[in-house]
């Protein structure tokens, strides 16, 4: 029920619920202020109540008294920094509260005595600090409690006792510094525990060595140093593990032994060097026969080593783990990649192997990942490319910032698949018509950032499927329609030496939504070159030399969104120049030479829909607009 007629606009009387026959009432973003202390008064079978997003500042009366039919209160995101020690007394149908989002900074020690109904309890992203010992004492339905991003220290020995039902334990973005060792003890159906963000020093086995229904566990972005041994060897539930962003240096071989259903495991962003040999599993030797035992189940199928200081991966330490889907290597200091180092991952579909000092990609490497369809080998030293075979179901390909000057002619045969490819920031001097040409299935191509002086003709012609094209940073000063594709959704050749766009450019283009020639050297446009561009939305022709703009330049452009001009040598333009330009949401006419602006040619009033429009750093001596604000000149 949203009863909102006839009354006051920031508070909320008993008579504005008077005539209320439903079990629930919404009063969430309606920018109310004040709740009457007897509001709720004669409504005995309210269920919910949901005052969101609004700006009450306390909840200080015994607002909910006498309602017993009661079961969910959300006031979250307001910002209420005190609430009664019997706010929620006697609620005993009570099971959902949510008063995350607010400035509450203390809580007492009754706060939610007797709510023996109580299910999900929801305090995070507020300025608690402390919580008292007693605090979820005699909630013995609880399931949930979240204090996510809060300012708490400490918690006590036995701060969740009693809590025999809870099943999800979030204290994230916090300043908690230590575990107690029975902290979580009795909590025996806990599932998911979620402590990231804090300043934890230590997990030891005597802290979560026991909670054996645990299936996700989160402890990343902490200042643990080392992980014990044992510490996971009971949790033979554990699906997703995070120890990313610690200070991890060192990993055992025995770590992770006996983690038959992990699924997904991150570490990365810790100091580890060093992966031992038999880190996923080890050789046992039983009359006389040598068998290998895995720590992992078959279910392991994302790992993230990611952002550590690792330099060589041992060969054969995937072997056995056919299920792995993502791995994830990048940002370590990784100078050679070879196939034994592969080896096993038959189903792996993303490889992340950027950021590293490797060299060379032997042409064999990836023979066997028939699955793989993303890989990426950005921001590593590369130099020269050798065939990648193998890869028949390859569909994005990122080399990224290296330093490959030719691509072999015969390359992009091994990726028939191939539908992204991104050679950006590279030293490539040229777009090869044959390799190109024969990409059935490319969806976007990006050389952009590399020494590309022409775009031969016809190149991208018989690409059905082609709608991204970036060639910008480059070289190249001449353009024609047969350089395009006429099915192109966004076309960038910004910062490059193009001088003249001829007439005919985009000639039939009529599905192209972006569009961006900034950072050139054009000086003039011609009246209909935009004709047909109905689906244009973004418009960029930004640091240019551009004088004048032709009466009907946009006159096809009725969805345009953003309109980019600035930073040219514009004096001014006809009256009927912007006048299609309905849907415009952003104009940037800044940094040119306009002495004169007014209404009449630049209808500011009628573009209903604009948001930004940008002038300043002209020269307008007049500004004629009635009704118009300046705030942005």
């Amino acid at each position: 029920m949203d009863n909102l007629e006839n009354r006051n606009k920031n508070k909320v009387t008993k008579k504005d619920l008077m005539n209320l026959n439903e079990n629930k009432i919404n009063f969430s973003y309606k920018d109310i202020e004040f709740i009457d202390k007897d509001a709720f008064n004669s409504l005995i079978n309210l269920e919910i109540i949901n005052f969101r997003k609004n700006k009450i500042t306390s909840l200080t009366e015994n607002y909910f008294c006498g309602l017993k039919m009661l079961t969910k209160i959300d006031f979250s995101e307001n910002m209420i920094k005190v609430i009664s020690n019997d706010l929620f007394k006697n609620l005993i149908s009570l099971k959902n509260v949510n008063i995350s989002g607010n400035k509450i900074e203390e809580l007492s020690n009754n706060q939610f005595e007797g709510l023996k109904s109580l299910e999900n309890l929801n305090f995070s992203n507020n300025s608690i600090r402390g919580l008292p010992n007693k605090l979820f004492h005699g909630l013995i339905c609880l399931k949930s409690i979240n204090f996510n991003g809060n300012k708490i220290e400490n918690l006590s020995n036995n701060q969740f006792e009693g809590l025999k039902e809870l099943l999800y334990l979030e204290f994230s973005n916090n300043r908690i510094r230590a575990i107690p060792n029975d902290l979580f003890a009795g909590l025996n159906f806990l599932e998911s525990l979620n402590f990231s963000g804090n300043k934890i020093e230590e997990i030891t086995e005597k802290q979560i060595g026991y909670l054996e229904k645990m299936v996700y566990l989160n402890f990343s972005n902490n200042k643990i140093k080392i992980i014990q041994n044992d510490i996971f060897e009971k949790l033979k539930l554990l699906k997703f593990l995070d120890l990313s962003g610690n200070k991890i240096a060192e990993l055992s071989s025995n770590l992770f032994d006996g983690q038959i259903n992990l699924e997904v495991l991150n570490l990365s962003n810790n100091l580890i060097e060093f992966i031992p040999d038999d880190f996923f599993k080890k050789e046992k030797s039983e009359n006389n026969k040598v068998e290998l035992s895995f720590h992992f189940g078959s279910y392991l199928n994302d790992l993230n080593f990611s952002n550590n200081r690792i330099k060589v991966i041992p060969k054969n330490l995937f072997v056995g783990y056919i299920n792995i889907k993502v791995l994830d290597l990048s940002g370590n200091k990784i100078e050679e990649i070879n196939k034994d180092e592969l080896n096993g991952l038959k189903r792996l579909k993303c490889l992340n192997l950027s950021n590293n000092l490797i060299k060379v990609i032997p042409n064999d490497i990836f023979v066997g990942l028939l699955d793989l369809s993303i890989l990426d080998l950005s921001g590593n030293k590369i130099e020269e490319l050798n065939n990648l075979n193998g890869l028949q179901n390859l569909f994005y390909l990122y080399i990224t910032n290296n330093m490959i000057k030719f691509i072999p002619s015969d390359f992009f045969n091994y990726l028939p698949n191939i539908g992204i490819i991104d050679f950006s920031g590279n030293n490539i001097d040229k777009l090869n018509f044959e390799q190109i040409n024969k990409l059935q299935n490319l969806y976007e191509l990006n050389f952009s950032n590399n020494w590309i002086k022409e775009i031969p003709n016809g190149i991208f012609d018989k690409l059905t499927g082609f709608r991204v094209l970036d060639l910008s940073g480059n070289q190249i000063e001449t353009l024609s329609k047969n350089h395009l594709n006429k099915r192109l959704f966004k076309l960038n050749l910004s910062n490059n030496w193009i001088k003249v766009i001829p007439n005919d450019l985009f000639e039939q283009m009529e599905s192209l939504e972006s569009l961006d020639f900034s950072r050139n050297k054009i000086e003039e446009l011609s009246n209909n070159l935009f004709e047909g561009l109905e689906s244009l939305e973004y418009l960029n022709f930004s640091n240019n030399r551009i004088k004048s703009i032709p009466k009907d330049l946009f006159k096809s452009l009725e969805n345009l969104h953003n309109l980019n001009f600035s930073r040219n040598n514009l004096e001014e333009f006809e009256t009927e120049t912007f006048k299609t330009l309905k849907s415009l949401k952003t104009l940037d006419l800044s940094e040119n030479k306009f002495k004169l602006l007014e209404s009449v040619s630049l209808p500011l009033k009628k573009w209903y829909n604009l948001i930004v429009w940008l002038l300043d750093q002209n020269i307008i001596d007049n500004f004629l607009f009635d009704d118009i604000t300046t705030r942005n000149l």
